[in-house]
């Protein structure tokens, strides 16, 4: 059992992602204080071999009450992944037609736990067939009876089908019940999931209330954002970056995320605290860190999960050779030249119009954000000769001629 104050500095802990906490904070506080572990909740469908990093960002909250001590119950849908998961992003209707074998989803699962033991260590999760095949019509019948049609009905994918004709099959309508079930069998006090996931959640919670049990604090966060910024993470939106990915590939997608978006993947893919992301954040609005370079540290951290410094450092050459640096000789032969007065890098920057004030400029150039004929030049005073080319990130090149 923990103190007060204790139970409170485990809710700032666990706050860090942004959360929304069912039915609210001091319902957890009041779990907190009861009880020294908690059983805490996730799971997952495994009727896919693809692991994206919306995924990444849960299992990284579910770090957070590992290191706190509590315990996980990592339930792996060997059941419910053969229905299919009508309210998650990467639900597709036309899968529900498509029955995935035992040995599918044994292969799927195997491929699950390989790469969450990379982030939480090994563990066993546990298989809700187990539960399930064991269950007989007569109980089947008891559970449901827990519910009325209103409850199954409240969801967002019922009503689109419905305006759209389309038919909805009863698995998937009763896919709820089994999530919940699975609450109800586990004994559980926290789950955790994706804010798709605040249906079958709240059902858990009913489930447990009726059949004699404390509802569980449902703890949803917010679903990770594509690569595109735009959407939401999912294979369906083709904007994933997937946890196998090659290390070049990997962070090739990350460098693709706009900046608008660069510190909610600090929130959710990274263990960086408030006070870190918050401080970056200043630096990247007042222009002392560029987008490239917060995009940059954020690739260095993710990665970190998966691969080698070596390997992320390759990843890293890889991508400035092939993306950042064209064929600058090319490039320099392709260009009209510039007449301009200055003599030194400083000045052309300013009397080309690329920076907005010698400050800026020396600010860009201490961040090697400016290159010369294709090298990183930080010698804000180096003197320029004619033919020489000045190359602002990957876009803007001016090849200049000194006026005599």
């Amino acid at each position: 059992m923990s103190s007060t104050i204790e139970a409170r500095e485990q809710l700032n802990v666990i706050k860090r992602g942004q959360p929304e906490i069912i039915p609210d904070e001091e319902s957890l506080i009041d779990v907190l204080l009861q009880k020294q572990t908690l059983n805490v909740k996730f799971g997952i469908d495994p009727r896919s071999s693809k692991i994206h990093f919306g995924f990444l960002s849960q299992i990284l909250k579910l770090k957070i009450f590992q290191e706190l001590g509590h315990r996980i119950i990592f339930i792996k849908g060997n059941f419910t992944a053969r229905l299919g998961d009508p309210d998650s992003v990467d639900y597709n209707e036309q899968s529900f037609y498509q029955l995935i074998s035992n040995d599918e989803i044994d292969k799927n699962g195997e491929h699950y736990r390989y790469h969450i033991s990379r982030i939480l260590g090994p563990f066993i999760p546990e298989n809700n067939l187990t539960w399930y095949d064991q269950m007989s019509l007569r109980n089947f019948i008891s559970i449901c009876s827990n519910f009325s049609l209103s409850d199954l009905e409240n969801r967002g994918f019922i009503s689109t089908r419905k305006s759209q004709n389309k038919t909805i099959y009863l698995p998937e309508f009763l896919y709820p019940v089994f999530q919940a079930y699975d609450s109800l069998v586990k004994d559980v006090d926290v789950e955790i999931g994706g804010t798709d996931q605040r249906h079958n959640m709240l059902l858990g919670r009913k489930l447990q209330e009726k059949n004699g049990k404390k509802p569980q604090v449902c703890i949803l966060y917010p679903i990770l954002s594509g690569i595109d910024g735009r959407n939401k993470m999912s294979i369906r939106n083709n904007n994933y970056i997937l946890t196998d990915d090659i290390p070049e590939n990997m962070f090739n997608k990350i460098m693709q995320i706009p900046k608008e978006i660069i510190i909610h993947y600090f929130i959710q893919l990274t263990e960086e605290s408030n006070t870190t992301i918050k401080k970056l954040e200043k630096s990247i609005i007042n222009g002392e860190i560029n987008d490239l370079e917060g995009k940059y540290i954020l690739a260095k951290k993710i990665m970190s999960w998966f691969y080698s410094e070596e390997k992320i450092k390759n990843a890293m050459d890889t991508f400035e050779q092939e993306k950042l640096h064209p064929d600058f000789e090319k490039l320099g032969n392709s260009l009209n030249a510039i007449g301009i007065n200055s003599r030194t890098l400083l000045d052309a920057l300013l009397e080309l119009n690329l920076v907005k004030s010698k400050s800026e400029g020396r600010r860009l150039s201490e961040q090697k954000g400016i290159r010369l004929n294709g090298k990183i030049e930080t010698n804000y005073y180096f003197e320029l000769k004619s033919g020489d080319l000045i190359s602002i990130g990957n876009k803007n090149h001016v090849k200049i001629k000194i006026k005599e």
